[in-house]
């Protein structure tokens, strides 16, 4: 098992950002951004390890917890990489808003007898009302996917 800096942000990172940035294709990509700007340059390991904590919100001291805005260095991106983050933190901000409620509509709706289908269908009237159709199918079938695994382990 590897336990180096890189493992510990995508270890610790906390779980509906995960979630968002999977959906996104982003997780691996975010925690090389996060290295190469906040870890990386410092050369002794409790510096590194400190740095690490901060970025993950888990030095409560500097940011109050975790706050995916400030996991990236806006200033060193181009246009582009800030137009593609911005999109990744728009669904982390989604995630962080909307999960708990879909997680809680979908442990409601099953305690209640309904169908897989009529699940789905509920949530996505809830929840993702303004989503095309398929985008919405594919996004709640990742999220129930998520939420049995987590109910089941």
């Amino acid at each position: 098992m590897r336990t180096g800096y890189r493992e510990m942000l995508r270890d610790r990172c906390p779980s509906t950002v995960d979630l968002a940035l999977k959906w996104c294709k982003a997780k691996t990509s975010w925690v090389n951004l996060v290295y190469k700007h906040f870890i990386k340059h410092y050369t002794d390991k409790q510096n590194r390890y400190e740095a690490t904590r901060i970025v993950l919100g888990l030095n409560k001291s500097v940011h109050g917890g975790f706050d995916f805005h400030y996991t990236i260095d806006w200033d060193d991106l181009t246009a582009e990489e800030k137009d593609v983050w911005q999109g990744i933190e728009s669904w982390v901000n989604w995630f962080t808003e909307n999960y708990l409620y879909i997680e809680n509509g979908y442990i409601v709706y099953r305690n209640n007898g309904k169908t897989k289908e009529e699940i789905e269908n509920l949530l996505i009237q809830t929840h993702l009302k303004g989503m095309d159709e398929d985008n919405a199918k594919k996004l709640i079938n990742y999220l129930i996917t998520h939420i049995k695994n987590k109910l089941y382990v």
